[in-house]
């Protein structure tokens, strides 16, 4: 590292307690500071490198060089050509490339707990280097090679440009609902004058791009819905992979439970093997089937409850004496009975 002036930069684990006040701390999608202040990997040449974007852009111009053929570079014109020469797909050995020539790019991108970061050179002699200390930190990043990727023309990195179609509030309402893939489900919830895409990994705005096509602007996704002749919406269909999801019919009202019926609920429940955990926060009840993300389960009565990003029911029962015994899975035209755990 030194040859190439990255005097910011080791591969020492533990980090020297020397230089722990320049170091950044790790944090959480939250902004919360991961105990530690970060983690100590073993494997070293994949999360070991501690760095600076200014390091790690010196590393980019490092590699550039030689593939310029300067006589100074820290590589041979050779070595550096069969770095950049895919492998697969479109990686090389170490670096995503992409075009060919001065036009061609190559980069990385990385992360680890509480870290994420990325740099991109163009071969033409121009290149950023982003280091975020955050879960969060590629959002901000994508933001960051947008904007400079406009600002130098780079054409694979400049944003797609999007006009806004108007749509009444009113005709909003017709997309509102739950659609189904199957396997899950998503919902689109109006607040408002706008819509909202609401699925396990959380709640993104639409835009309206015509009046049956939207898109996200924090994620490469656009939504087309599909109505039948009469003009009732009846499905969705995500426009970059193809899936469709079938409009379910309107979920039923959501009534109030007490907080000692909601807690009557809560444990564990078995059948062959697999369990359904059930617990209680704040009011809300939420339910996880073995490794499966957990998800928010919705009571249309006391002990009958749906699920809106999983296309379900379950049912309840109880004892002579009240307490809760079983939970019984409605899905996908199956039905299947749980028992509680002691």
């Amino acid at each position: 590292m030194k040859p190439l002036g990255m005097t910011n930069s080791t591969f020492e684990q533990p980090l020297p307690q020397s230089v722990w006040s320049r170091a950044a701390t790790a944090t959480d999608s939250d902004g919360r500071s991961y105990p530690g202040g970060w983690n100590i990997y073993p494997e070293q040449s994949a999360a070991g490198l501690w760095t600076t974007a200014s390091d790690l852009a010196r590393f980019a111009i490092g590699v550039q060089l030689a593939l310029d053929g300067d006589p100074n570079a820290l590589l041979s014109k050779a070595s550096a050509q069969e770095m950049l020469t895919p492998v697969k797909d479109h990686y090389a050995l170490g670096f995503a490339v992409t075009g060919s020539g001065r036009t061609g790019t190559f980069g990385h991108e990385g992360a680890n707990i509480g870290f994420q970061a990325a740099f991109v050179m163009h071969r033409g002699g121009q290149g950023v280097a982003i280091m975020t200390n955050s879960d969060n930190g590629s959002d901000l990043i994508g933001e960051l090679m947008a904007s400079v990727a406009t600002t130098y023309g780079w054409a694979d990195y400049v944003p797609k440009q999007k006009k806004l179609y108007p749509i009444s509030p009113e005709a909003l309402s017709s997309f509102v609902g739950g659609y189904d893939f199957g396997n899950d489900a998503i919902e689109v919830v109006r607040k408002g004058t706008a819509l909202y895409l609401v699925d396990a990994s959380g709640e993104d705005r639409l835009y309206p791009e015509s009046p049956m096509t939207f898109f996200i602007l924090d994620r490469d996704l656009d939504i087309g819905f599909v109505s039948d002749s009469s003009g009732a919406v009846t499905r969705l269909s995500l426009l970059q992979d193809g899936a469709i999801a079938k409009k379910l019919p309107p979920f039923p009202p959501v009534v109030a439970l007490d907080s000692a019926t909601l807690s009557s609920y809560q444990g564990s429940y078995e059948s062959d093997g697999t369990a359904i955990d059930v617990r209680v926060e704040r009011g809300h009840v939420f339910a996880k089937r073995g490794g499966h993300p957990s998800f928010e389960i919705y009571p249309s009565s006391r002990d009958q409850f749906y699920g809106k990003l999983v296309n379900l029911q379950i049912v309840f029962a109880r004892s002579a004496s009240g307490a809760v015994t079983t939970l019984r899975l409605y899905q996908n035209g199956k039905s299947v009975t749980f028992s509680r755990s002691p």
